[in-house]
């Protein structure tokens, strides 16, 4: 089920380049035992919320971009991300079942955003395992559609960060552990900059410190937040270079390590 701003692209074969994306990238056995027999259709509430975000006139990045949704049911156990497709920013977005239609607005955005930027910015993209796992590459690109989606929405960087899966103690918790542990986590990503992130910096390990439970995240967000105080606009965030994105951080980086 696609939703684009005007673009005819084959329905099978976006489908079949996510799934291939799934099974290469990000490690997943595909798993139809969670799919509907009928397709997205217990998510109707969802799949309204997600429309009616993407078609938002005042969303000037997403309204005017070359970008396409690609709604698939929960077959493997990732949230989504983007590629591109002919020089498309396809998104792709695993639908759950228990989940709120807020939840699935807040990451089927962060996922538009990843397209738009790489549509943008094609250098973000990822064709290998190891450019996909690249720390410096992580930290940047999920800042950018982090920031941004907080932007849209918004919303407080908490709830771009999480939407409701934690509660509001849970997120305030969280984003404090996240700021008393800025120093190691600037630390751990400068030493793995050109690296691999280490397991938990960019995924979700409950009940652990930031700096192996989503905490690139957050760390990321604080850059591009900072470049924005500083007069980056969106649209030249999007568009940036990853070579001149790469220096800023690593300098960022350097200055809040006090270590």
């Amino acid at each position: 089920m696609p939703e684009s701003n005007g673009i005819s692209l084959d329905v099978a074969a976006l489908e079949a380049a996510a799934l291939r994306n799934i099974v290469e990238f990000w490690e997943c056995e595909l798993d139809y035992s969670n799919a509907d027999t009928e397709p997205l259709s217990f998510h109707d509430n969802s799949i309204a919320a997600i429309r009616a975000l993407i078609h938002v006139a005042e969303i000037p990045l997403i309204d005017s971009s070359p970008t396409t949704l690609m709604l698939l049911s929960d077959v493997a156990a990732i949230n989504g991300h983007a590629f591109l497709y002919d020089g498309h920013g396809v998104a792709f977005y695993l639908i759950k079942r228990n989940a709120s239609p807020f939840y699935h607005t807040v990451f089927a955005l962060h996922e538009i955003l990843h397209a738009v930027h790489y549509r943008e910015s094609s250098e973000f993209a990822f064709d290998t395992k190891a450019w996909k796992k690249n720390t410096g590459r992580q930290l940047i690109s999920e800042g950018i559609s982090t920031v941004l989606c907080a932007l849209v929405l918004k919303c407080e960087l908490d709830i771009a960060l999480w939407a409701d899966v934690l509660s509001i103690e849970e997120r305030n918790a969280w984003m404090m552990a996240c700021e008393h542990s800025k120093d190691l986590l600037c630390k751990l990503v400068l030493d793995n900059f050109d690296d691999s992130a280490p397991i938990g910096l960019f995924e979700y390990e409950p009940n652990q410190s930031p700096q192996i439970n989503r905490g690139g995240y957050w760390l990321g967000a604080m850059f591009i937040q900072e470049l924005i105080l500083n007069g980056f606009t969106p649209e030249a965030l999007l568009a940036a270079k990853y070579s001149h994105l790469r220096q800023l951080a690593l300098h960022w980086l350097e200055v809040n390590c006090t270590t």
